[in-house]
């Protein structure tokens, strides 16, 4: 009876924990490097600090002074710009609030930033001095196109969990089921996705949405995070929207979140009646699927 119970705590134990994945971080991790910034933001300005103040609906906002455009659009050069700081900023706090804050009045700086469709409409996620060398752009992206790079269908049935890497995502996230890694691309608007649905009907998706001026996930997760009635959590370190909706049949819970250069959603969709039976179960398959998620 002991082994039994040893047997049943091990499976528990394999199927909440997640797969280890070498060299991978998490797709939440913060921006340290000038070059990372550079490849990841949608804009950057020059310009000298001037006013940086707290507010208590958007956070932290800078105004640049004498501002010029390198990348994206903004004030024009002479003019006056101002941009929120982004909760993806490293220790914006502490460099931003307070003595800090002052201290750097009438610097020159180079802000990374990101474009938002609510709130302020461009928040910054790293600050480089201007008399540091400006790390080299990325060239323009290529329009990705539809492909199909693994198909479930061509795989054998079977409910154990497998990493399902993202080809042109760069991403991996475990599902427990044979699963489609696929680069979607339509209107212009790409996602990278993986997903696959196990024995039990239920459907596991993750998909990320490159930055771009019309990208769709973007606007949408940045509207509903604006209102009062949205359902938050922090997910790996970074603020996240909750979903959820159920018809007859199933009944289906995702994440949303946006990082520098990102935004992605994770979804698992599961049959009433499964949910019904074990919602602490499902509940925990739902999270083991969510906290698996890393990037290249």
């Amino acid at each position: 009876m002991m082994r039994v119970r040893l047997l049943l705590a091990l499976l528990t134990a394999l199927c909440t924990t997640p797969l280890p994945t070498l060299g991978a971080h998490l797709c939440t991790a913060k921006v340290t490097t000038a070059s990372d910034a550079a490849a990841k933001a949608d804009w950057i300005i020059e310009g000298n600090v001037g006013l940086v103040a707290r507010f208590a609906s958007d956070g932290l906002s800078v105004t640049l002074d004498d501002a010029r455009v390198i990348k994206g659009k903004g004030a024009n050069r002479g003019g006056s710009d101002s941009v929120g700081i982004d909760p993806a900023f490293p220790g914006a706090a502490t460099q931003f609030d307070g003595d800090a804050g002052r201290s750097i009045h009438g610097k020159r700086v180079r802000l990374f930033g990101t474009r938002h469709a609510a709130g302020a409409q461009r928040r910054a996620f790293f600050m480089q001095a201007a008399a540091d060398p400006l790390p080299a752009l990325p060239a323009p992206r290529a329009l990705a196109v539809t492909r199909l790079f693994n198909d479930a269908v061509a795989e054998p049935a079977g409910n154990a969990w497998r990493h399902a890497h993202s080809t042109e995502g760069r991403y991996t996230v475990d599902i427990p089921a044979p699963f489609q890694d696929l680069t979607a691309v339509m209107e212009e608007k790409t996602g990278y996705m993986v997903r696959g649905t196990d024995a039990a009907g239920r459907t596991f998706m993750a998909i990320r949405e490159p930055a771009s001026v019309n990208a769709a996930m973007a606007g949408t997760f940045d509207t509903e995070m604006a209102r009062a009635s949205a359902k938050t959590r922090t997910f790996q370190g970074t603020a996240a929207l909750q979903g959820g909706t159920a018809n007859g049949t199933n009944v289906a819970e995702s994440l949303m979140f946006r990082v520098p250069g990102s935004t992605w959603m994770l979804a698992v969709q599961t049959p009433r009646a499964l949910e019904q039976k074990d919602p602490g179960g499902e509940a925990a398959m739902r999270e083991r699927f969510y906290q698996s998620l890393v990037c290249d």
